[in-house]
């Protein structure tokens, strides 16, 4: 099975936190307003990372600075 066809799979809640460089409560806020799609089977929590890059795609825009600096160095 090649990286195309295999199927995604879940990653959980600290691993979203690491991926989005935020912590687990961050998280768990970000879901409880919406803004982290889950999946939530018996007591544990679920994500699949395309949901939340389309969904933070969708739903926020990207903000550039005014004065044309750059934030990295």
């Amino acid at each position: 099975m090649n990286q195309e066809t295999k199927p995604e799979g879940f990653i959980n809640k600290s691993e979203v936190a690491r991926r989005l460089g935020k912590t687990t409560r961050t998280v768990d806020e970000w879901m409880r307003r919406g803004i982290l799609p889950y999946y939530k089977p018996d007591r544990s929590v679920l994500f699949r990372w395309s949901d939340i890059k389309a969904n933070i795609i969708e739903k926020f825009r990207v903000v550039r600075p005014s004065n044309g600096k750059t934030l990295l160095r």
